[in-house]
């Protein structure tokens, strides 16, 4: 089957248990995003990477009524391309843990600016002691300093 993107709402995403399961924005995609869609891949060869991206509507609320800088549809397009990732379910609440939760996937992995050990609750992975109750496997994937969307907005918005 050809690389998809879904809404939630709109599939059944229990076809997708037992995949590799990474979310976000990703609205600026940048280094960071890559190397952890290659480390999500080399987890297990012949798992589904399944990505949560966040919809227009999700990232305006988490940040503010600037953002999204690319549109949902952009967004998609762009991460479709990219060979580590075999499917994409777009998501309209703030947090993924309702599709973590309809999923169940065998590894749920952050990026490295997130904790597997107890710590601040802005530090924590969402679904964290859902999947490590059922026998999933939490990972971080290695960081890649001096990258964030973020970030990278506010040095552009600096340079101008």
């Amino acid at each position: 089957m050809g690389k998809l993107s879904f809404k939630f709402s709109e599939v059944d995403v229990r076809d997708f248990a037992g995949c590799i399961f990474t979310n976000g924005c990703f609205d600026i995609l940048h280094r960071g995003h890559i190397e952890l869609f290659k480390f999500c891949r080399s987890q297990h060869t012949y798992r589904q990477v399944v990505i949560g991206v966040n919809s227009d509507k999700s990232i305006r609320e988490l940040k503010g009524p600037g953002r999204p800088i690319m549109s949902e549809e952009d967004r998609v397009a762009v991460l479709l391309a990219i060979q580590w990732i075999d499917y994409i379910v777009i998501f309209d609440t703030k947090s993924a843990l309702p599709l973590i939760k309809a999923m169940k996937p065998s590894f749920l992995i952050k990026g490295g600016n997130y904790s597997t050990k107890p710590c601040a609750v802005a530090d924590q992975i969402v679904g964290q002691k859902f999947v490590e109750n059922y026998g999933g496997k939490v990972l971080t994937a290695p960081m890649v300093e001096g990258f964030s969307s973020t970030n990278i907005i506010e040095r552009i918005k600096n340079d101008l």
